[in-house]
């Protein structure tokens, strides 16, 4: 048998870096994305804040070693308000000690050591259950019993995985405690308790109408005054905190925090439809004109280094620019995503909720050439703002159940007085808009949407 050399050719899958990159980087939400960012300007000295963001910020524009001076950090702290500088420790160095004194078992205080390592400054948690099984080859309901461990740390609210959760963690908390709200808020000091099982009630069953700050949509739903919907709201700015972890910032640590839920994405009307990127609060990066001479004059055998030093300054440069290249590839992704939800939800745009046409990911995919994957990432704990004002998530185009919830309650509101439609009835005109749901599944969207059965509406 003779062996000779061969070309075969074949195919195969492979992910770049940069694939990979922008992946994670399209995934994640504006909040999420900032830390992301500020994470890779402290670990990369090739990549910088620009003098825009330091002009927009209202700071001094120096050059790039004078950011990191002590004079410049001195400065800063003679202009700190005295009541951001009480923090003698960390928000993770006080969780810590903390979880000294409730956890014994090894295997617990390391899942629960990097669970607080992976919560932001201002207390939320950012990385998924899925990813910390994986890393301790453990079960997700083990990581789920750990998380509620933190979560009863102080302060109240830590480790939640968004607004909601951190605000129903609080409410719990205060169960049964004998609340004394504000003096100036009398309605609620006669009925404390009342006002808390009322703000649950809010937070768990109408949180997206809330987060709009659509208290008429919420009292009608609750079948209650809109003023009443009003002083629950009040209790809960007044008894709840949305940033658990802003009272452990030290005083190099910026008070600036983004509102919580903050839109990804911003559509305007100024004659046409305008789609927007909210970007106005991200750090604006660049890569370091000096690291970039450096790498340059290195190409060319302009400056003398070591082999060394050579290799990590090239290692720094590609890094950087993979980063930049990876934020603008997730900037024009979203854009043309959202531009096309825009004309496709026009109705929605106008009209709100009556418009809305529900949607497929897999056939936006289609449309746009992305995989469904991409549109997934991309759309994935973000929201919209509207141009009427309101703040949405983007899950709200993917559920039928909305439009259908919405097409009931009108179908009730408009039924004729002694003569209530059966939820039979109501399916069946449900069908005859393209909507087609069981008869069991219209009772239960009736249900949720707190209207009374047939037998019940016609006494």
């Amino acid at each position: 048998m003779e062996f000779r050399p061969t070309l075969k050719p074949s195919q195969k899958i492979a992910i770049y870096p940069q694939a990979i990159l922008a992946q994670r980087l399209l995934s994640l939400p504006h909040c999420t994305l900032r830390q992301e960012i500020q994470r890779e300007i402290e670990e990369n000295p090739a990549l910088e804040l620009t003098e825009e963001w330091f002009a927009s910020n209202g700071h001094e524009v120096h050059s790039p070693a004078a950011h990191k001076g002590p004079g410049r950090g001195e400065q800063a702290e003679d202009r700190q308000d005295p009541g951001e500088m009480t923090a003698k420790v960390t928000l993770q160095q006080h969780l810590w000690e903390g979880l000294a004194l409730e956890v014994s078992d090894s295997l617990i205080r390391r899942i629960a050591h990097y669970l607080i390592d992976n919560l932001n400054d201002d207390g939320y948690l950012c990385c998924e259950i899925q990813e910390v099984a994986l890393h301790f080859g453990t079960e997700e309901a083990k990581i789920e019993e750990v998380l509620r461990l933190v979560q009863g740390l102080e302060p109240p609210g830590v480790g939640a995985r968004d607004l909601r959760e951190c605000l129903l963690i609080q409410i719990g908390r205060l169960r049964g405690q004998g609340l004394h709200p504000h003096a100036e808020e009398p309605a609620l000091s006669v009925y404390p308790e009342r006002s808390r099982r009322e703000a649950e009630g809010i937070l768990r069953e109408h949180w997206e109408e809330f987060a709009r700050r659509r208290f008429d949509l919420i009292a009608k739903k609750m079948k209650v005054p809109l003023r009443q919907v009003q002083e629950v709201a009040g209790f809960i700015r007044a008894r709840l905190h949305p940033y658990p972890g802003r009272g452990f910032r030290l005083p190099w640590q910026s008070s600036e925090a983004p509102e919580l839920p903050r839109p990804d994405v911003i559509i305007r009307r100024n004659g046409d439809r305008q789609v927007e990127i909210a970007e106005d609060s991200l750090p604006l990066v660049r890569l370091s004109p000096a690291y970039s001479q450096i790498y340059q004059q290195m190409r060319t055998n302009g400056v003398c280094c070591t082999e060394e030093e050579k290799k990590h300054v090239t290692a720094l440069v590609r890094r950087a620019r993979l980063f930049l290249e990876a934020l603008e590839q997730r900037t024009r992704t979203l854009k043309r995503i959202a531009s096309l939800i825009a004309f496709l939800e026009e109705g929605f745009l106008q009209r709100g909720e009556q418009g809305l046409v529900p949607l497929s990911r897999g056939d936006l995919a289609r449309r746009l050439g992305f995989s469904l994957s991409t549109i997934s990432r991309a759309l994935a704990n973000k929201y919209l703002l509207t141009p009427a004002g309101e703040v949405v998530s983007f899950d709200i185009f993917f559920d039928e159940s909305v439009l259908a919830k919405e097409m009931i309650r009108r179908f009730v509101e408009r039924e004729e007085k002694g003569k209530p439609l059966s939820d039979g009835e109501i399916a069946r005109r449900l069908a005859g808009q393209g909507i087609r749901l069981a008869r069991r599944t219209v009772a239960k969207y009736r249900e949720e949407l707190k209207i009374l059965s047939r037998s019940k509406r016609s006494g």
